[in-house]
């Protein structure tokens, strides 16, 4: 996991963490067998501190340090408040729900910059101890009361383990019950999806147990311990695992049946390392192997915030990535040798003594995070950073939930209508984000001329007569809501049709863009080529349904050598303001000509009014992201509400203008 966190080509690297629960499941039913088979009994209490001595000291300490250097590295615009969920979600086993709904998937961008998103996996495990244990002794009760009922154990464990596994294929092919998507139950992050991993080591620690007990009827020769046994098994084993982290990639959805690889790779060393010593096992066994396993755990808490909090510190060299991701052993064996090993190898811990480390471990670290998510969630009570957090938030169309992919047609009329008994004549506002963004200018319009407000917008699909595929989001279909709101417009009285829209599409090698699903290119002149021509079928098919039709060219960008990235921005930069950006508007505009020129052209041909917002939210041939009075932009290529409800006049005199 850390080469693979570190960047090095490991593609399947994050297979770690399936070897990772096969490990657990094999350790903890072997311990647990062995105290069955001495005492007949399970001492639930002793079991459960033992477990907190041995995970939590260590985990606290890193979620501590995380916190602390959060509120000093970290944005309070929603960064910060991730690390404090994910910091408590940690501590009280729940990180892999936490992450799931503030981060995202694994493999998804805003999980990048969650320092302490490595957890989840350590609340999975916490998951599975709270519950299996008790699989366990009903099964081992069951067959102390049936003769010959000794493979109840095995067979309760086989079941989990197998609904499991069914459980995660059919929901990385999206079988899954009907009304069942949360994240806890068939994602990535989901003990449901992952308990199979757990039961397969728990499974072959249960075989291996019975054929070691000494009235067992059968010998231990069974298990097949030949020395050729031993060596074929771990060497398949070892190169199952090699072909994992070299080849299986990490695309969702996952696990899915290639996880098998890594699960029965695990199991074959386990069952080599049990067998006779070979070479393999061997060189496992060695002195500085044993010292790397006895300090994994603390490497693994150590060193996803190290590498997060470097890439924040040093942005522009990727490079060292890698040397900090190996260099976080460091601090590693310190926790290993100063927190994890003394607090494990204390003596005569009663109930008491007991409760003192329980309250010493939790509740600073869970202090800190509260107060830390507190803060952030109030700008810290600084005015600059209030205003940027009052910058970043949601439009007024999306607060209603016009840009959620529905679009017009499929909710009831009003839903996303406002001043609905304007008796003027009507606007619609539609496009993507960058319509979602006018949201407060064009309600302001339609309240001062007393029209009907319709928005209906839907993020990364341009409104255009064309098709579109974004390579990173495949999963997003354009098509068919353009249709559907077209349906819906061209039978609606006639308005005004307000068309905004990014002009990123023609740019980005991500999208690929036709005027048929079959002829999709990400050459920029084929995709400006469609863009015109299926804008312009649609500008002349609003026209023959009675509407006017108003194009709006795309705000300033801020890109390339004028950065604006107020989420990276650090608790100190915002508050001092030193995250503010300038930028000549001719700069923009230069950057952006393709798009500029598309809709200029369209507009032309097709007698549209075109409106350009540039010089009115960048007066003076300046852009900035502060306006004084307010934050101008909420990221580097969207407007803040607050700026887009000052172009509230700038939209009425246009409109005005056509509704004569």
């Amino acid at each position: 996991m850390v080469c693979f966190h570190a960047g090095l080509p490991l593609p399947g690297g994050f297979v770690g963490v399936d070897i990772f629960f096969v490990i657990s499941g094999y350790v903890i039913t072997e311990m647990l067998s062995r105290e069955w088979g001495r005492s007949g009994q399970i001492r639930f209490r002793a079991f459960y501190a033992r477990r907190f001595r041995r995970l939590t000291p260590a985990l606290a300490t890193v979620v501590t340090l995380t916190v602390i250097l959060s509120a000093v590295l970290q944005s309070p615009l929603g960064v910060q408040q991730v690390t404090a969920q994910t910091s408590i979600g940690a501590l009280l086993l729940s990180a892999n729900i936490v992450i799931g709904q503030v981060s995202g998937g694994y493999f998804d961008p805003a999980a990048e910059t969650n320092p302490l998103l490595n957890t989840w996996s350590l609340s999975v495990e916490e998951q599975f101890y709270l519950a299996f244990p008790f699989l366990l002794v009903t099964g081992w009760l069951i067959a102390r009361r049936i003769h010959r009922g000794r493979g109840w154990p095995f067979a309760i464990v086989a079941v989990v383990g197998l609904a499991s596994f069914s459980f995660a294929i059919a929901a990385s092919r999206g079988l899954v019950l009907p009304g069942v998507s949360d994240s806890f139950i068939t994602g990535f992050y989901s003990p449901m999806t992952r308990a199979w991993e757990f039961a397969a080591g728990a499974l072959l620690a249960l075989v291996i147990h019975r054929r070691q007990q000494p009235d067992s009827a059968e010998s231990a020769s069974t298990l097949g311990c030949t020395r050729l046994v031993s060596l074929s098994a771990s060497a398949l084993g070892a190169a199952m695992l090699l072909v994992s982290v070299t080849v299986v990639l990490g695309s969702p959805p996952y696990p899915r049946l290639t996880t098998l690889m890594p699960v029965v790779g695990t199991m074959l060393l386990l069952f080599g390392g049990h067998c006779v010593q070979n070479p393999i096992t061997k060189a496992l066994s060695m002195r500085p192997a044993v010292l790397l396993g006895n300090v994994s755990y603390s490497w693994y808490l150590w060193h996803w915030p190290i590498i997060v909090f470097t890439a924040i510190l040093l942005p522009d060299h990727p490079e060292l990535i890698a040397l900090v991701a190996f260099l976080s052993l460091l601090p590693a064996i310190g926790s290993y040798s100063f927190i994890e090993e003394p607090i494990r190898r204390l003596q005569a811990v009663g109930t008491g003594r007991m409760t003192g480390i329980v309250l010493v471990t939790m509740v600073p670290p869970l202090v800190l995070a509260s107060m830390l998510w507190v803060a952030a969630d109030h700008g810290f009570w600084n005015q600059k950073v209030m205003r940027y957090q009052f910058a970043a938030a949601m439009h007024e169309a999306d607060v209603r939930g016009c840009v959620d992919g529905s679009r017009i047609g499929g909710r009831p009329p009003d839903a996303c209508t406002w001043n609905v008994n304007g008796n003027k004549a009507p606007l619609y506002l539609v496009g993507d984000s960058h319509a979602d963004h006018f949201s407060e200018a064009l309600i302001g319009t339609a309240e001062s001329l007393n029209s009907p407000l319709t928005i209906s917008a839907i993020p990364s699909c341009p409104f255009a007569d064309l098709y579109i595929s974004d390579r990173q989001h495949s999963e997003i279909d354009c098509r068919s809501p353009y249709e559907l709101t077209m349906s819906w417009i061209v039978n609606q009285p006639p308005g005004v049709v307000v068309v905004a829209q990014t002009d990123s599409y023609w740019d980005s090698i991500s999208y690929e863009a036709g005027q048929l699903s079959t002829t999709l290119s990400s050459d920029p002149a084929v995709k400006d080529a469609a863009f015109r021509s299926g804008l312009k079928r649609t500008v002349e098919a609003l026209q023959t349904a009675g509407h006017r039709v108003l194009l709006v060219q795309t705000i300033p960008h801020f890109s390339n050598q004028y950065r604006y990235d107020p989420g990276s921005c650090s608790l100190p930069e915002l508050a001092s303001g030193s995250c503010d950006v300038w930028m000549p508007l001719t700069y923009a505009q230069t950057q952006q000509a393709s798009g500029r020129s598309a809709l200029l052209d369209v507009a032309r041909d097709s007698g549209a009014l075109l409106l350009d917002p540039g010089p009115s939210l960048c007066p003076v041939g300046a852009c900035s992201t502060d306006a004084g009075e307010f934050v101008t932009y909420r990221d580097n290529n969207h407007m803040s509400a607050a700026a887009s409800e000052h172009l509230t006049e700038f939209f009425a005199a246009a409109l005005r203008s056509l509704l004569r």
